[in-house]
C-alpha cells in the first residue's frame, strides 16, 4: 500500500480513483454516519471545497483501488472549517501561510480492524510526509470527540480551537495539530515504518507532451485494474516498440500493445 498525493496538477491520472473515493465518502458519511446534509441524491458526495486548490491523499491497494482517502486544502483557500465558526473561538490559530486544513477523512475500508488500522497508521505517516514537502506547520479541522481521544491515546497532542459541540449525528471539536519533520519523526517511530509511504506523480496532462500518443500511452497505464496487465503497460512506456508506435504517428490498440510489450518482455 501507497498513499497517493493528487494534486491539482496531477489530478487528471487519477480519475477513477477520485471517482471511487467520492462514492465511498457518500457511502461512509451519508449512508453509514447519517449526515443527511450531505445527501444531494447523487451517487458522489462533493461538495464546494472540492475545488480547484484541493488536494487529497488517497491510499491504493494493490490494483489502484481505494483503502482510505482526505482531503487537504490550504487555508487561504475556500475550506470547510470557514462554515463552523461555532466551532472555532481562537480563529487566530485556524489559518495562516503555513496553516491547511484536512476534511473528509476515511481512515480505510472498513472490512476488518486490522486492515483499518494499518490504514489509519499509513494515512497519518502520509500526512505528516505531505506537510515536510508542502512546508505545513499546522494542520486544523474538525473531528468527532471519540476520534480525538484515539489521537490522544497514541501519543499524538492535539490543540482545541474551541469547545466539542453537538452537530446532529454526534459531537465533535475543531483542532490543530503540529506538522512539519519533527511530527514526521514522531509517528514513525509510533508506527515503526522506515520507508517514505507518499508517492506524487508530476503533472502528466495532455498539453505536457509533444505527441499526444504518449500520452495515450500513459493514459492507459492508469486505468488498468489488473497488476500483471499495468505491469505490461508500464514496461511498454519503455519499450523500443512504444518509440516506433510514437514515430509512426500509429496510436495502437490495447491488444498490440499487450501483444508487442510481451514480445519485450
Amino acid at each position: 500500500m501507497l498513499a497517493h498525493i493528487v494534486t491539482p496538477a496531477n489530478r487528471g491520472l487519477y480519475q477513477r480513483q477520485l471517482d471511487q473515493m467520492h462514492r465511498q465518502r457518500r457511502k461512509v458519511f451519508v449512508e453509514q454516519r447519517g449526515w443527511t446534509a450531505l445527501d444531494n441524491g447523487s451517487p458522489l458526495e462533493i461538495d464546494d471545497f472540492d475545488h480547484e486548490h484541493t488536494n487529497y491523499i488517497l491510499l491504493l491497494g494493490d490494483v489502484g483501488e481505494v483503502l482510505a482517502s482526505c482531503r487537504v486544502t490550504p487555508s487561504w483557500k475556500p475550506h470547510l472549517n470557514q462554515t463552523l465558526s461555532a466551532f472555532i473561538s481562537r480563529t487566530e490559530l485556524a489559518t495562516g501561510p503555513g496553516v491547511w486544513e484536512i476534511s473528509r477523512w476515511i481512515a480505510g475500508p472498513g472490512k476488518d480492524k486490522r486492515t483499518d488500522t494499518q490504514c489509519r497508521a499509513l494515512m497519518l505517516v502520509a500526512l505528516a510526509e505531505f506537510s515536510v514537502s508542502h512546508q505545513i506547520d499546522a494542520y486544523v479541522g474538525c473531528m468527532d470527540l471519540h476520534q480525538v481521544n484515539h489521537m490522544a491515546e497514541i501519543g499524538i497532542h492535539v490543540d482545541w480551537l474551541g469547545e466539542p459541540r453537538e452537530y446532529g449525528e454526534g459531537t465533535a471539536v475543531a483542532l490543530r495539530v503540529a506538522a512539519g519533520q519533527k511530527k514526521l519523526d514522531l509517528v514513525r517511530k509510533l508506527f515503526r515504518v522506515d520507508a517514505p509511504v507518499t508517492v506524487m506523480p508530476p503533472a502528466w496532462t495532455s498539453d505536457r507532451f509533444v505527441d499526444s500518443k504518449a500520452f495515450s500511452i500513459v493514459q492507459r497505464a492508469f486505468e488498468c485494474e489488473d497488476a500483471d496487465e499495468l505491469e505490461l503497460h508500464l514496461e511498454a512506456m519503455t519499450a523500443v516498440s512504444t518509440r516506433r508506435w510514437l514515430a509512426s504517428g500509429n496510436e495502437p490498440s490495447i491488444a498490440t500493445l499487450l501483444t508487442e510489450t510481451k514480445g519485450h518482455a
